[in-house]
């Protein structure tokens, strides 16, 4: 059972959560004492945050937040309804024991052994679209933010007037719209924005290109590799006019790479292998090591187990 309250978690679902009505807190509530879940996932509450939020939503946090500065009081209602079920508890804030960071640098989790990388996550593999023919030869779309990205768009305007199939949508496009673009593409240019990480470098689950991104500028953990999984390249006036012809040349190799990256977020950025890694190393005991596997499922529960990779 998955107990949810709170906003969107990827940014292709409905910015509106299920409300939470007499029926679905009953249900919940009966859930709970019969123990028929593996995971219950309850957002903070998070008293400054009001946008987009119902009147019965902000009333009962309301009525909520003063219990929930009574640490006693909060462990007593956890036990009586958790019984001996262990319990961990992740906050957007918390720095007790673990704080999972996106954008971290190897060498700074390394003196800081609270810090831990997490990475960001795409929808499950079953929302893939259908498979389409490549009629593009490199997709980018994107708010001109930093320079990195004006350059992409000056060489990648450059390559078009030269004849290359470049899709420059005018335009946002909707999410079934985008993850279509992209699967037509042989290369999709993804420069880094306001940091170096985006959805864009994983959406290879979704459809078969190579992502060609600027070169990382720090050591990352579950890095995509050079060669393998993506391309780098170092962004500059003209970096791309050189680059992007030469790539286009070895169609195999491109779909080669496309599978291994597919391979690779299947691995480690869906939202139940992320899901998964934070909850071993919330879980992981005092002698470092971690207890039986218990498989988080978008799609529901099933049988335990708990990656390590």
């Amino acid at each position: 059972m998955w107990l949810r309250w709170g906003g969107p978690l990827t940014a292709s679902e409905s910015q509106t959560p299920e409300a939470l009505g007499a029926r679905t807190a009953a249900r919940v509530l009966l859930r709970l004492l019969l123990r028929r879940f593996y995971l219950v996932v309850v957002a903070a509450l998070h008293p400054g945050h009001t946008d987009r939020q119902s009147r019965a939503k902000l009333l009962l946090k309301a009525a909520l937040l003063p219990g929930s500065r009574r640490p006693r009081l909060v462990g007593a209602l956890g036990r009586l309804v958790l019984g001996r079920t262990r319990c961990v508890i992740l906050d957007i804030s918390d720095t007790r024991a673990a704080y999972f960071k996106r954008e971290l640098e190897l060498p700074q989790a390394g003196r800081d052994p609270w810090l831990r990388p997490t990475g960001l996550f795409i929808p499950e593999a079953a929302r893939r679209p259908a498979a389409f023919i490549k009629d593009t030869d490199v997709f980018f779309a994107g708010w001109l933010c930093n320079a990195a990205r004006r350059w992409a768009m000056q060489d990648l305007c450059v390559l078009q007037a030269a004849g290359y199939r470049i899709h420059l949508p005018d335009d946002p496009l909707p999410y079934p719209a985008y993850l279509e673009a992209i699967a037509r593409a042989w290369l999709v240019v993804s420069p880094d924005g306001f940091g170096w990480d985006c959805y864009r470098h994983y959406e290879a689950d979704f459809a078969s290109f190579v992502a060609l991104t600027s070169r990382p500028a720090y050591p990352r953990a579950l890095p995509l590799r050079h060669g393998v999984h993506c391309f780098h390249y170092e962004p500059g006036p003209g970096a791309l006019l050189g680059a992007i012809p030469a790539l286009l040349v070895d169609k195999p190799r491109l779909e080669r790479m496309a599978a291994a990256a597919q391979a690779r977020v299947l691995a480690h950025h869906t939202r139940a292998r992320v899901a998964e890694r934070i909850l071993a190393e919330s879980f992981r005991d005092r002698s470092g090591t971690i207890p039986k596997r218990t498989r988080v499922s978008a799609r529901g529960p099933r049988a335990p187990a708990l990656s390590r990779d």
